[in-house]
């Protein structure tokens, strides 16, 4: 049995198969055990964001991919805010909602590893035990702005050089 499967195995009920593929399971935000959140930060096989799943999503339209980029930017920072405001005021549905959304919509368009963390910390949220959530928040929030940074090098690996600000 492999690493992920061992953390995260997929079953019949939870397919998603717009979920991406990661060492032959998909993910799915909101099946993670509670116990692997620390698991998969230590996880540097899982890809950052997947171009593929944004490539399915997309239909490989670039004005399409790029709207679906700017929107995911736009609701991760919301979603990653709603989720610490909720931790800070010790909200568990609340928190858990945020993170339930931020992993689906890190899914669909192939951020991997935010998915899953975001599924991990939704479980802990489900448990109320959000002491652990706040442990993990700054690690969510490292993992928003790597996959932040890595939609940045995609829209400027295929953005005319002329549009690029210097």
């Amino acid at each position: 049995m492999s690493s992920i499967s061992a953390i995260w195995p997929q079953t019949s009920l939870s397919t998603n198969l717009n979920a991406p593929l990661v060492g032959g399971k998909r993910f799915v935000a909101g099946h993670a055990p509670a116990s692997s959140v620390s698991a998969i930060e230590a996880m540097p096989f899982l890809a950052v964001f997947d171009v593929t799943a944004l490539g399915e999503l997309t239909g490989m339209d670039a004005g399409f991919q790029d709207q679906v980029m700017f929107d995911f930017i736009t609701w991760s920072d919301e979603l990653e805010a709603d989720l610490r405001h909720a931790v800070a005021t010790r909200e568990p549905e609340s928190a858990g909602r945020a993170a339930s959304l931020l992993g689906t919509a890190s899914s669909t368009v192939g951020a991997c590893r935010l998915a899953a963390l975001c599924a991990g910390i939704a479980r802990l949220c489900h448990l109320g035990e959000l002491d652990q959530v706040a442990r993990h928040v700054p690690g969510l929030q490292r993992e928003v702005g790597a996959v932040h940074a890595q939609i940045g090098a995609l829209v400027r690996e295929s953005a005319p050089a002329a549009l690029i600000p210097v």
